[in-house]
């Protein structure tokens, strides 16, 4: 666990990475986490959002492989 917490701490293959998370949090979900499930679920939601909005700026992913641009696009009707 604390490998998978240095790599999201520095930001090194966060896709991989957050979903190794949310695999560790549901099974400590489900395994009774002896009163601990919104910890278990605060950790699950978060590795999700982090798997949808992928790695930040100053994300070491970021300085290997560029970093991603969201431009929204318009539509002129």
């Amino acid at each position: 666990m604390v490998i998978i917490d240095l790599a999201l701490l520095l930001g090194v293959l966060t896709p991989v990475v957050s979903m190794a998370t949310g695999a560790l949090a549901v099974t400590a979900f489900f395994d009774g986490g002896h009163g601990r499930w919104p910890q278990e679920l605060l950790i699950l939601l978060l590795a999700v959002s982090l798997l949808l909005v992928g790695p930040g700026a100053f994300s070491l992913d970021a300085l290997m492989y560029g970093r991603r641009r969201l431009v929204p696009h318009r539509h002129d009707d």
